[in-house]
């Protein structure tokens, strides 16, 4: 069996940048750049415009830079360490992982990050909402009541 991922030599997902360090050294990644974990995680290499808390929901642009919620924007993740304001790191764009949620959140509900929750996803209410419908990124797969749940990003 083949690896089926992007192979960095000595990457560790949970490492962070900060300003200082990018200035001083460069980036340590391209931005952008994806690995596999050794459970089939996916992690996208980003640079933080505004701090960002761990287990919070990002979205990002095609430059990967991560950025308010805007239709123009497509990528979202769930950064699983938290990352200064200009500093860079892996988020996880999908597999599973933990998020920040707001609401009570039970076993498969479908989540996105909307307008006024900071980072914290929210239960997507949409009527027929199936996977793929609206904004929603990720599945819960725990319950839980507002805190940390486990997600799974598709």
């Amino acid at each position: 069996m083949g690896f089926n991922g992007s192979k960095l030599l000595g990457v560790r997902v949970t490492d962070v940048q900060t300003s200082t360090e990018i200035t001083r050294d460069g980036l340590a990644h391209v931005l952008g750049a994806r690995v596999t974990d050794n459970l089939g995680n996916e992690y996208t290499y980003i640079q933080a415009d505004g701090a960002i808390g761990q287990y919070d929901g990002v979205v990002y642009e095609v430059d990967f830079d991560v950025a308010d919620i805007d239709a123009d924007e497509m990528y979202w993740g769930i950064a699983q360490v938290a990352i200064a304001d200009d500093g860079a790191g892996f988020v996880l764009t999908r597999g599973a992982g933990s998020a920040n949620v707001i609401d009570a959140t039970a076993a498969g509900s479908l989540l996105a990050r909307v307008a006024g929750t900071g980072g914290d996803l929210a239960i997507l209410h949409a009527t027929g909402a199936a996977v793929g419908d609206g904004d929603a990124f990720a599945i819960s797969t725990s319950t839980v009541g507002t805190g940390i749940a486990t997600v799974l990003i598709y």
